[in-house]
């Protein structure tokens, strides 16, 4: 009996959205740790945005490989950590780049991002989900993680903090 998402959702009208729910219940949970918590001035921000985007994908690619409800749950979930850490990343970087003057057209390039990834968001994804092919909403997140992660790791240039291991695990508060 393979995993359809649909057919066990329609099993359960009153939780159709419990896959999107864990993102959205880890994500800002978990959100403080990578801004407030202090990662990012412990480890750097680019390691902090790779360890996200990292996450963000394995995350996706778990979801999308899903073979029950739960995997999906757990999948989200783990998705959920990345995003966190890397809407969270996002802001500490335009931050620590744009002078405080600029900064406001920056956030609202950002916003713009945002407004058109959740008008063309939902129509993509329910054609998907209505072909049944519901795991590449999942799957075409990979190789836009990758293009991610290549930008960050090549033209992001940030001060990194100048400590061992030893010492930044030892700034951790736990």
């Amino acid at each position: 009996d393979r995993f359809r998402l649909r057919s066990d959702l329609d099993r359960f009208r009153a939780m159709e959205c419990v896959p999107s729910h864990p993102f959205k219940l880890v994500r800002p949970v978990l959100t403080p740790r990578f801004a407030a918590g202090g990662l990012a001035n412990i480890f750097g921000r680019r390691p902090v945005m790779l360890g996200g985007l990292i996450i963000f994908a394995l995350g996706s690619a778990l979801t999308g490989a899903a073979q029950s409800m739960a995997m999906a749950i757990g999948g989200r979930s783990v998705q959920g950590i990345g995003g966190g850490a890397i809407l969270t990343m996002v802001e500490i970087i335009v931050c620590d780049l744009v002078p405080l003057a600029e900064r406001g057209a920056y956030f609202g390039i950002i916003g713009c991002v945002w407004a058109l990834a959740s008008a063309i968001g939902p129509p993509i994804g329910g054609a998907l989900a209505s072909a049944g092919q519901w795991r590449w909403l999942f799957y075409l997140n990979l190789p836009l993680c990758g293009i991610a992660i290549l930008l960050v790791i090549f033209f992001l240039n940030v001060k990194a903090p100048k400590t061992t291991t030893r010492e930044k695990l030892e700034q951790m508060d736990f």
